[in-house]
């Protein structure tokens, strides 16, 4: 290979790691382009049955419960799990019984990175997006953050490392 291969090839490696930076590894993602925007709601008295039949039909793992005053909790799939398991009647039981309240919240410019510190600030599995009137537009699950934290972190070592090594070839 001679020179000129060499270096040519150096280039294109820096370029790469350059559109790399660009397009992420450096950017910080907020919670909102990661969220699920399409929010399934339901009303405090609605039967386990009712938010079961919400969830499976809009194919999510949570709703959001609301009354006159807005949202006001959050029913997931393991509090449907907890409420079988202690013997509730699903027909009977109403979405304000087993409820995880307060709803905990980030803002919708909050990075991945501050999400994931309230999530392991929190047992909680979900937490509900904000926007800038406070008003609830999303919800983010604690697994598509860690999955997201992960893949930015491992794009930017790759790009440090792509860097590195580009720039330890002897000339």
């Amino acid at each position: 290979m001679g020179v000129d291969s060499f270096l040519w090839r150096k280039l294109c490696i820096l370029n790469i790691v350059n559109v790399i930076e660009r397009s992420g590894a450096n950017m910080t993602l907020n919670v909102l382009e990661i969220a699920r925007k399409d929010l399934v709601l339901c009303k405090k008295s609605d039967s386990l049955m009712c938010v079961a039949n919400a969830m499976l039909s809009r194919n999510v793992g949570s709703v959001l419960v609301e009354n006159v005053s807005g949202i006001v909790g959050i029913v997931t799939k393991n509090d449907l799990l907890r409420a079988y398991l202690s013997g509730k009647s699903w027909k009977e039981t109403s979405a304000e019984r087993v409820m995880s309240h307060p709803v905990a919240t980030c803002d919708a410019q909050d990075t991945i990175n501050q999400a994931l510190e309230k999530f392991q600030n929190t047992h909680y599995s979900r937490l509900a997006v904000k926007d800038n009137t406070g008003k609830i537009v999303a919800v983010v699950k604690r697994k598509i953050v860690e999955r997201f934290v992960r893949v930015s972190t491992a794009q930017e070592l790759v790009g440090r490392r792509m860097r590195a090594d580009v720039l330890a070839r002897p000339r």
